[in-house]
């Protein structure tokens, strides 16, 4: 049975994130009203930094930074944006080369081929591995949602209904959900997201497939194309995000790492 561990030791943390408000709003009320942990939140709007919690434990925190860009075609992005984003940054205690990074990004149909997110998916294969350190692309981890960021929540309030698109799906949740999670919510969206992927693989999720993300990813996309278009142009609601939260040890699974 998954247990959500509080007090857990996570590093540092990126998240490079599509955009400047679902995103962080999310990150935001998971890692710092519910766990706990101190979160830097980066808007690339204007350039601002928010501090959200005290520095407990300096090896424990979470940066969010949204991209320039929501089309996945370009990321991993460029050199010269991580270099302006980690001199900023690093006032508050990251450490470029000593950081988990994670792509928190949307399958959104009308900015997105199928190539440029085939090509992002091999790309994107683990988070440790930094961004263009040294000037080598060695880029984190990417972690799709479909068809966005709010099949989190319909995942947490164990709500498998299908949506064609962003808009329709923001609707729903914005006029059905609070914004706000329990223990046993952020479980049950690990649980969703568990059982889609494994009625979408016909495989049983495994903590050793975190050492590279780009099999079950490419999985996960290539039946989740199938069903849109053999179910009428719908997908299967399913927000990746809780793998990261596996990864990092927060859910535990009760499986060997």
């Amino acid at each position: 049975m998954p247990e959500l561990v509080f007090g857990k030791r996570i590093g540092r943390v990126v998240f490079l994130v599509e955009g400047p408000k679902d995103e962080p709003e999310l990150l935001l009320e998971l890692f710092h009203r519910l766990l706990g942990y101190r979160i830097v939140i980066y808007d690339k709007r204007d350039g601002a930094v928010t501090e959200y919690g005290e520095v407990s434990d300096p090896y424990s925190q979470v940066f969010v930074v949204s991209m320039p860009t929501s089309a996945i075609v370009h990321l991993p992005g460029d050199e010269a944006f991580f270099d302006t984003v980690y001199g900023i940054l690093k006032e508050y205690g990251l450490e470029r080369v000593n950081a988990r990074y994670f792509y928190l990004f949307d399958r959104d149909r009308q900015s997105n081929k199928p190539d440029a997110v085939l090509r992002a998916i091999s790309r994107l294969r683990n988070p440790l591995e930094y961004p263009l350190d040294n000037g080598v692309e060695l880029p984190g981890a990417l972690l799709l949602s479909y068809p966005c960021l709010q099949a989190y929540y319909c995942q947490a309030h164990d709500n498998p209904a299908r949506f064609a698109n962003g808009k329709s799906i923001k609707k729903h949740v914005n006029t059905t959900y609070a914004k706000s999670l329990t223990p046993s919510e952020a479980l049950t969206a690990s649980s969703m997201m568990l059982g889609e992927m494994l009625s979408l693989r016909g495989v049983t999720f495994d903590v050793e497939e975190l050492a590279d993300y780009a099999p079950l990813n490419e999985a996960v996309f290539r039946a989740q194309e199938r069903v849109w278009e053999n179910d009428g142009h719908l997908y299967r609601t399913l927000s990746l995000f809780s793998l990261a939260l596996i990864d990092l040890g927060i859910i535990d699974l009760g499986e060997p790492r």
